[in-house]
This record gives structure tokens, C-alpha cells and sequence, in this order.
């Protein structure tokens, strides 16, 4: 019996089932929580840490033990019903067909909360998808940088650990995955006396001290100036 409920999760067809958005909160994290315990209990979760980036890193938070049993080699996704992702590995010119763990595309929206509402721009996503950390997050190098752990380390201090549960639309993770980037800094430039000294004779042209019954059209007015070049 333990093999038939095993196998019907890689016959043709099935389907993961997806989150219903019923208020939010607490309660939604409840049920979050336990279609993330089912996939991760299953054996082709380790592809999870092969996947790498925020995949890898929840995948871990919420199964420590995860990374061990990827080491120890293909799961019965793979040795049993010889299910997985059928991948090409060159070696001296040489190429070589092997087959590893796969994860769906369903499983993966589980891992990061999805909830189905029926149109794509009103998705909802408990933790940001890995293609909007590639495109608009800073921290993320296209791996799991020191910088990216750390930045993760926030947002699950405040999600799992402060119970901020909220979940953003794509639009929504894009802006504030964004707020998280550094700025562009202008320039670090030191006005010296020279620049003073252009400035001030700019203003006095413009601004004369004696500007007392001058005609509007008589005086210059500054539009644009000069950038202080910069010196290293």
C-alpha cells in the first residue's frame, strides 16, 4: 500500500493541491506549513537542495535533516520508479546521459506559498520566486551568497518567527524586493576653491548686489551648471 500512495505521486496527472486564500494569517500559515511537511517528506525532495538559492534555503529551514540525505545519493523518485530529470554532463568532450531528482513546478509553488486566486497578476506568494531575486534583488549573485543568506535570514525572521504573515502579489514582491537594493551613490567629490570661487561668480553675474531697478530682461539667470569634475 505504502508503494501504490508512493507511486500515484509520479503517475501522469497528479497534481499538487494549492493553497486557498481564506482571510489570511495564522490560519493560512497552518495549512502552508503542512503541504510544505508533505513535499518535503517526499524522496525527490532533496532535488530541493540541488536547486539551490531561497529552494535550498527553506527547504533546509523547515527540514534540517534534508542535506543529509541528499549526500546520500539518488532517492526512490530515481531507484525505484524511475522518475526524474534527464540531464547531460560533458566531460573531455565526451557526453554522458544521467537521470537526477526532480521536483515540479507545483511542488515548488507549495514550497514558496502560492495561492491560486485565477489571474496571474493577482497571485499570491508567501516568499519571493527565485526569478524575481535573479532580476531585481541586489543581494543575489546566482547563488546563495554570504549577502543573500543573511538578507533571507530577515525574511524568515520576520515571516516564521514574527508572524508577519503576508502575502504579496508578484508586483507587490518586485517593489519590495527593490526597497531592500542599495542606492546609487552620486560621486564622492570635494568642492575645492576654485569651485567656490566659479560659483560665486556665477551668482554675481546673475545676482548682482545692486539688482534694484534692473530690467527683467537684463538679468541672467543660471540654468544649468557645470558638474564638478571628478578627482580621485
Amino acid at each position: 500500500m505504502a508503494r501504490e500512495v508512493t507511486g500515484a505521486i509520479y503517475s501522469l496527472g497528479y497534481e499538487e493541491p494549492t493553497l486557498e486564500y481564506k482571510g489570511g494569517g495564522a490560519s493560512l500559515y497552518k495549512s502552508y506549513l503542512a503541504g510544505v511537511s508533505a513535499i518535503l517528506n517526499r524522496p525527490e525532495a532533496v532535488a530541493f537542495i540541488a536547486k539551490g538559492g531561497i529552494l535550498r534555503y527553506l527547504a533546509e529551514k523547515y527540514r534540517p535533516e534534508l542535506i543529509q540525505i541528499f549526500m546520500a545519493g539518488p532517492s526512490l523518485q530515481l531507484t525505484e520508479f524511475q522518475r526524474g530529470e534527464q540531464m547531460i554532463l560533458t566531460i573531455g568532450g565526451i557526453e554522458d546521459y544521467y537521470t537526477a531528482d526532480e521536483v515540479s513546478d507545483g511542488q515548488i509553488k507549495t514550497l514558496l506559498g502560492h495561492v491560486r486566486t485565477g489571474h496571474a497578476n493577482t497571485e499570491l506568494y508567501l516568499w519571493p520566486p527565485p526569478e524575481l531575486l535573479e532580476q531585481f534583488c541586489d543581494h543575489m549573485k546566482g547563488y546563495l551568497s554570504n549577502g543573500m543568506h543573511q538578507y533571507l535570514e530577515l525574511l524568515w525572521k520576520s515571516i516564521h518567527v514574527n508572524k508577519n504573515y503576508e502575502w504579496r502579489t508578484i508586483s507587490k514582491w518586485k517593489a519590495y524586493l527593490r526597497r531592500g537594493n542599495k542606492s546609487n551613490f552620486a560621486p564622492k567629490v570635494i568642492p575645492n576653491s576654485e569651485d567656490f570661487a566659479k560659483g560665486k561668480r556665477i551668482l554675481s553675474r546673475s545676482f548682482p548686489i545692486k539688482w534694484d531697478c534692473i530690467a527683467l530682461k537684463d538679468m541672467i539667470l543660471p540654468e544649468v551648471f557645470d558638474p564638478i569634475p571628478h578627482r580621485d
